[in-house]
């Protein structure tokens, strides 16, 4: 069997209409009875954006969910940025979520390392602090859409290098996965998001000129590049038919997770990117966290 055909019959394509996205983002009674005070603006860094609003349980040992918003690594609202209907469904489901808000790159300022040292910083001061929150920091699971998803895949990644199994499994909706591909397809023009490709410049430092793009940056911040030798933590991807790109970042993804031995699955609905299909996944994320 041809690769490619291969990948399409490994993918899991997920049919929700309005009422069963509804019914599945319904929590267990019990579970929402657990649910505890919400923190907002909790600072883990020095920078005033280095923030999170953290949805806490009444009970220990939570699991832990790293939650990290999109917007191209470069838009975010002032103060905070929340994905706060995912987080509520979250701290509803029985998961101590931190929802984390970071610095943003600049036309002076790269995304990286900024962007990833501040997520892993976050990671790392939710881990610490998980006990205060209801939350266990033995079981982690990292959840990020769009730009946030390339994010907690790159410092899962770093983390479990570092100690496996430090962060148990991974969530991406919509992740950019491998930036040399990415520059290959801006520059040939096969990305028609003229935002999107002025994006992922402004990330690599080379908005001005693709030629000013450096491989070495572009390797080590792509997640599908990088995967750890051991401590490979078990990966969801989750992408739309309709977004071709982040549907190829996914693809080849999933095929360099295999190949490397890790657990992985993709499962795709019909239209969207990242947050905005939630509500079409909700059920499919919750089974898989569960199963951490």
């Amino acid at each position: 069997m041809a690769k490619g055909a291969a990948r399409r019959l490994r993918r899991l394509r997920l049919l929700c209409g309005v009422a069963a996205a509804a019914a599945l983002i319904a929590p267990a009674p019990a579970l929402a009875g657990n649910a505890g005070p919400i923190y907002k603006h909790v600072s883990y860094g020095p920078s005033a954006l280095e923030t999170a609003t953290i949805y806490s349980q009444k009970g220990p040992n939570a699991p832990i969910v790293i939650l990290v918003h999109g917007g191209g690594w470069r838009l975010q609202k002032t103060g905070t940025t929340e994905e706060g209907t995912e987080s509520k469904a979250l701290q509803l489901q029985g998961f101590t979520v931190f929802n984390i808000d970071y610095d943003q790159d600049s036309p002076t300022q790269s995304a990286f390392p900024l962007e990833t040292d501040e997520i892993a910083a976050a990671s790392e001061w939710a881990i610490a602090n998980a006990a205060s929150y209801g939350g266990d920091p033995a079981n982690v699971v990292m959840l990020g859409g769009s730009a946030g998803a390339l994010l907690v895949a790159r410092v899962a990644e770093q983390l479990d290098a570092a100690l496996p199994g430090t962060v148990r499994a991974v969530v991406s909706l919509s992740g950019p996965m491998n930036f040399s591909t990415l520059v290959q397809l801006a520059e040939n023009k096969q990305i028609k998001d003229k935002s999107y490709v002025f994006s992922i410049g402004q990330a690599l430092g080379c908005s001005s000129s693709w030629s000013l793009c450096s491989p070495i940056l572009e390797a080590e911040f792509s997640p599908a590049l990088n995967i750890p030798a051991s401590g490979c933590p078990d990966w969801l991807l989750l992408s739309s038919e309709i977004d071709t790109t982040a549907t190829l970042q996914a693809d080849e993804m999933l095929s360099d997770l295999e190949e490397a031995g890790c657990s992985a699955s993709l499962s795709l609905v019909a239209k969207g990117h990242g947050f905005s299909y939630w509500g079409q996944v909700t059920g499919r994320i919750f089974e898989f966290l569960r199963a951490e």
